[in-house]
């Protein structure tokens, strides 16, 4: 080979580590989320991003891993665009730094002890999500454990674990894959990936043996679907109008709780002024009319030294009573409120999107609340609630015998963001062992049963009046009990690693061994040494790697553009 083939080839191997691999590991992830059914991917979505973490180093690494997550974000919310593209900009870039931290904290752990580090991997990996759903920025959407919804018996260790062990355990099926694809002993190693399905897959199976409990509560879902817009355009008159026959018809079904969704009134309950008094009693009237229990989202106003706005829900009971709600919790950041508002209070009023101002007025509510109809008690989750795993544990442990979502995923139109938020209740359902009644303004509204399946599930934009019998459960599981204590427990050995490997030194390269021929590392100019690739790894991996890169990314690229972009 002469020197200007040689210096091609180095190129052309040190761009597919910086670009190549990194995109193709976030396509794949990308595609093993709703609304495609492909969670097997998620399997296989971190094997390019191996030898990317074995060969680059320092602010390379990072580069690679940023790349992977603007590619991974961009493909599965890009949906935030139709409210705020520049939040849908800066979500993406925001939750691509720590895809970048992640990969280059996965090759400096590569760097000190070689392959060995590989198995640090899973501890980082559930160190960051959990890390994720702290804060005032915290979003943890899309979750990898979430990519496996669709294979129930693999999810029910999630009672034990939350969703992050579901995460645990992808990542350690990438490892297995990768050491099966290049060990001498592959037929070990697949064994070991046998094994890896076999556990999970057969203790899923085991708990989804036991029959569901039967109930007596009775539930009707009301999907009024109105286009948000129009819900504020229109005013308290038509929506309530249009809820009124929908709700009689989920009376008829002999409902004992009826349930409207998020902000299902334009209104400001529990108010003193003459117009919103009005507005409450014409549907305590309906209430009383048909003697069930409607649970709704509307808005709360809270008179202070500076008046406060609460997103709320409330429920209604027959003959009245003190209204009791909920205050949402986790309000949306930039959406309902602009995050830590001490120090960013000047973006109240920035304008992020062509149909409206920030919503800063809202406050986050500050206490979780049990309501209690006849035959359970039950805790309300609105919309972005919902993704959080801890607040529903807390829910539980108040005495919550079933869990309500009420959300309004209407803004986002006919995309991925309805499916993937609704999939993402499931998790909700295995961790606590409780029944998830969801009902969204335009869908998608269902139940889901202790297990995770999905039952009576509605479609986007139409109505719908759906009802179901459920068994409200004290059931204790082990998350109940311990709560993120798995994935602190991942978070704090991520940690301790790295302060062993940071006072270590770094491993030793043979200097008198040459790579075979194929794996020369690439020559990149204007990189500080220790950025570079590390030099002479041969890496029989690659090879299938290779074999396979050009066909999935031309599957993938039909797939996505196709199926997500398009809604």
């Amino acid at each position: 080979m002469n020197t200007g083939d040689s210096m091609a080839q180095d190129n052309t191997w040190g761009w597919r580590l910086v670009l190549g691999y990194p995109i193709l590991s976030g396509l794949l992830m990308a595609a093993a989320f709703p609304p495609l059914p492909l969670g097997f991917l998620a399997c296989i979505s971190l094997l390019p991003l191996i030898p990317v973490a074995e060969n680059l180093r320092g602010r390379v690494a990072f580069g690679a891993g940023f790349l992977q997550g603007v590619v991974f974000y961009g493909a599965s919310v890009y949906w935030i665009a139709w409210i705020t593209p520049p939040g849908m900009a800066g979500a993406i870039l925001y939750m691509s730094l720590f895809r970048g931290l992640f990969v280059w904290l996965w090759a400096f752990a590569m760097a000190r002890v070689g392959r060995l580090g590989l198995w640090m991997v899973p501890f980082l990996w559930v160190g960051f999500e959990y890390f994720n759903t702290l804060g005032d920025m915290g979003f943890p959407w899309m979750l990898l454990g979430h990519s496996q919804v669709d294979y129930l018996p693999l999810i029910q260790i999630a009672e034990a674990t939350g969703v992050y062990g579901v995460s645990f355990w992808v990542v350690v099926v990438n490892l297995i894959a990768f050491k099966a694809l290049e060990s001498a002993r592959r037929d070990l190693m697949v064994g070991a990936l046998v094994l890896a399905f076999a556990l999970p897959a057969g203790f899923g199976l085991w708990r989804m043996a036991e029959p569901v409990a039967e109930g007596d509560l009775k539930v009707a879902i009301v999907q009024q679907n109105v286009p948000p817009v129009e819900k504020s355009y229109w005013g308290f008159d038509h929506n309530f109008d249009k809820l009124k026959p929908l709700t009689i018809q989920a009376a008829e079904t002999g409902a004992r709780l009826v349930v409207w969704s998020e902000a299902a009134l334009p209104a400001y309950l529990k108010r003193d002024d003459a117009s919103h008094q009005a507005y409450q009693a014409r549907v305590q009237a309906l209430v009383d009319s048909l003697g069930i229990y409607l649970y709704m989202g509307a808005n709360r106003f809270e008179a202070a030294a500076r008046d406060r706005y609460y997103n709320s829900s409330f429920l209604f009971e027959p003959g009245g009573g003190d209204l009791p709600h909920y205050d949402k919790v986790k309000v949306v950041p930039f959406g309902e409120r602009a995050p830590f508002p001490k120090l960013l209070g000047f973006l109240r009023d920035f304008q992020w999107s062509g149909g409206g101002y920030i919503s800063g007025d809202f406050e986050s509510g500050t206490a979780l609340t049990v309501f209690e109809v006849p035959g359970g008690k039950f805790s309300g989750m609105i919309c972005f609630d919902s993704v959080f795993p801890w607040l529903a544990r807390d829910m539980m442990v108040l005495g919550a015998e079933f869990l309500v979502v009420i959300t309004n995923d209407g803004w986002y139109g006919r995309t991925s963001a309805p499916y993937q938020h609704a999939d993402i209740a499931t998790f909700r359902a295995v961790e606590n062992r409780r029944w998830v009644v969801r009902c969204a303004n335009t869908g998608v509204s269902m139940f889901i049963d202790p297990y995770g399946r999905q039952e009576q599930k509605t479609g986007l934009f139409h109505e719908a009046v759906v009802a179901g019998t459920i068994a409200p459960s004290d059931e204790q599981t082990l998350y109940m009990r311990f709560g993120d204590l798995f994935s602190q427990l991942c978070g704090v050995m991520a940690l301790m690693g790295l302060a062993v490997l940071a006072i270590r030194r770094p491993r030793e390269v043979e200097e008198d061994v040459a790579p075979p021929e194929g794996t020369v590392p690439a020559i990149m100019p204007d990189r500080d040494e220790e950025d570079l690739p590390d030099k002479g790894k041969p890496m029989p991996f690659l090879d299938h790697l290779e074999e396979l890169r050009w066909r999935i990314l031309k599957g993938l690229a039909a797939i996505i553009v196709g199926a997500i972009f398009c809604g």
